[in-house]
């Protein structure tokens, strides 16, 4: 009797060893899985920043391109209107400088 404890318990024990190991072995993979997981969703939110972040850049890049161009055609309409002012006052003074000269030799 004492023979047929001592098997059970020791059948006991290796069904115990089985199941622990059998354990073991399911948190390690599920460890391995969320490990895998948690890599996965860093490269996935790493790209996700690089892509933000280029497309940011782009957005800058091309609205320093638009201001710049802006900025070109008011510069462009200013030096037109200050040659067209300049112009204008050349030829007043030319024109006071003829009636002037005119006018003393008269």
């Amino acid at each position: 009797m004492e023979e047929k404890v001592i098997e059970r318990l020791l059948e006991i024990d290796r069904k115990a060893q089985e199941v622990q190991r059998k354990r073991e072995e399911g948190l390690r993979s599920l460890e391995e899985d969320y490990k895998n997981k948690i890599r996965e969703l860093i490269e996935k939110y790493e790209r996700e920043i690089d892509e933000s972040s280029k497309k940011a850049f782009n957005e800058a890049v091309e609205e320093g391109e638009r201001e710049a161009e802006e900025i070109r055609r008011d510069t462009e309409k200013i030096l037109n209107n200050l040659e067209e002012v300049f112009s204008e006052v050349k030829d007043e003074i030319e024109r006071e400088f003829f009636l002037r000269i005119f006018k003393v030799k008269r």
